[in-house]
C-alpha cells in the first residue's frame, strides 16, 4: 500500500500508519502531526528538489523572464541602501553592482520577482535556443539579458546543447 497521500488531504487517517479515526482517542493529534509531515514533505519536493536555487526580492524596476537582475547601491535620496533592478549598460565593472540572478518569474516594479541564483536555468528562461557543449555565457549589459561570452566578458555560467545554462554566480 502506498503512502496515504489522498487520505491525508481529506483529513482521514490510515490505521496502517498508526493513525486512528478522528472520533477515537488521540485521533486529532495524529491528524495534526500527519498533516504537518505532509506539508513539510510537499514543500521539500516542490522547492528543494529543483535544479536551481532561487531568491524572491522586491525589485525597483520591472523584470521579465530572462532578464538579468543586479543588486546595486541605491542612488541618493532613495529609501534603501541597495536596490534590485535589471542590469543596464554601465553596470559592468562597477564596484557598486553585482549580478544577482536570472529572472524566472517576472514582476512589475516594487513587486517580488523570482530569480535563479545558481543551478540549471531552463532555456525558456535563459533565452537560448541552442548552444554548443560547455559554451561560456555572460551578461549582455546593453540588453540586460544573457549572451554567449566573448573575449573579455566575465563568465557567469556554461551552456549545454539544448540551450540550458548552468548558472554559477559564486553566491
Amino acid at each position: 500500500m502506498a503512502y496515504p497521500d489522498s487520505t491525508l488531504r481529506d483529513d482521514v487517517l490510515d490505521a496502517l500508519y498508526g493513525g486512528r479515526p478522528a472520533l477515537e482517542m488521540g485521533g486529532l493529534a495524529w491528524q495534526w502531526i500527519n498533516n504537518v509531515v505532509r506539508v513539510l514533505s510537499e514543500a521539500h519536493l516542490l522547492y528543494n528538489r529543483t535544479a536551481f536555487r532561487t531568491l524572491a526580492p522586491v525589485t525597483s524596476t520591472a523584470l521579465a523572464v530572462g532578464d538579468v537582475a543586479v543588486v546595486a547601491l541605491a542612488e541618493a535620496g532613495s529609501a534603501g541602501a541597495y536596490v534590485v533592478r535589471k542590469a543596464v549598460a554601465g553596470d559592468d565593472g562597477v564596484a557598486t553592482t553585482r549580478v544577482l540572478g536570472v529572472c524566472l518569474v517576472g514582476a512589475a516594479a516594487t513587486r517580488r520577482a523570482v530569480l535563479a541564483t545558481h543551478g540549471i536555468v531552463p532555456r525558456v528562461s535563459a533565452g537560448f535556443s541552442s548552444l554548443t557543449a560547455a559554451q561560456e555565457v555572460a551578461v549582455d549589459y546593453a540588453t540586460g539579458r544573457l549572451k554567449v561570452a566573448g573575449f573579455g566578458d566575465v563568465v557567469v555560467g556554461y551552456g549545454d546543447v539544448q540551450g540550458n545554462v548552468l548558472l554559477d554566480l559564486g553566491l
